[in-house]
């Protein structure tokens, strides 16, 4: 967490940790889409961890009612 907490570029949005497909942990960065990666300082400052960069979405992900279809978009049990 310290290695993601560091991370300093004016390209990157927000950064975090991950781990890869084979479970070694990774400092996850999120960079606009038309960003050119590897960022060589990103890659400097992850001090030898694998860096898994994200393009951001072009508009924030809407959060919904989890159950749609029922009144007040409340669970099971909800009067």
């Amino acid at each position: 967490m310290t290695v993601a907490e560091t991370i300093n570029d004016p390209q990157v949005t927000q950064a975090g940790i991950t781990t890869t497909t084979d479970g070694r942990w990774a400092v996850y960065v999120t960079v606009p889409a038309d960003a050119t990666v590897p960022i060589e300082s990103v890659e400097k400052q992850a001090l030898g961890f694998p860096v898994v960069y994200e393009a951001e979405l072009p508009t924030p992900v809407r959060a919904g009612p989890a159950y749609p279809g029922r009144r007040g978009g409340q669970g099971r049990g909800a009067r």
